[in-house]
């Protein structure tokens, strides 16, 4: 099943409010070393509904600035977006111009709009409904 993805002035606003609000500081996802990704927590961005829009048609996002920590220990704050579809697999083409109303970096007119930029790290879950994850590295330092 194909799932249209409606992009406009509705969907930059909704995209805009979720990623003001993840972007602050005091609302930067800070797994702990425990943390296990599979985990029932209110503390995942999944389950906080400030992290969380639909973009229409049913494009469900879950989007946050997650500090996570590199093989050598180091902190890196990285934009972190999921993206589910109702009876669907997202159609990651679809994903990737929802990645950018989320401010992560723009492909340009050169680049093939097929391919992911070359700055971010795709992932496709299994979990039911599948979904397709995009992760970047944020202008910022880890704190």
């Amino acid at each position: 099943m194909i799932r249209p993805l409606v992009l406009g002035p509705e969907s930059e606003a909704l995209a805009r409010e979720v990623r003001e609000y993840a972007e602050r500081r005091e609302n930067w996802f800070r797994p702990s070393a425990e943390w296990n990704r599979f985990q029932k927590s209110d503390r995942r961005p999944g389950n906080k509904p400030r992290h969380k829009v639909t973009i229409p048609l049913g494009y469900h996002c879950v989007f946050s600035w997650t500090v996570a920590k590199l093989t050598t220990g180091e902190p890196i704050v990285v934009r972190d977006l999921s993206v589910k579809v109702d009876g669907a697999t997202p159609n990651p083409i679809g994903v990737f111009a929802i990645a950018e109303l989320f401010g992560f970096t723009k492909r340009t007119d050169e680049m093939n709009q097929a391919m992911p930029h070359p700055r971010w790290q795709v992932g496709f879950d299994e979990c039911d409904p599948p979904c397709v994850t995009v992760v970047e590295k944020a202008p910022t330092e880890a704190t």
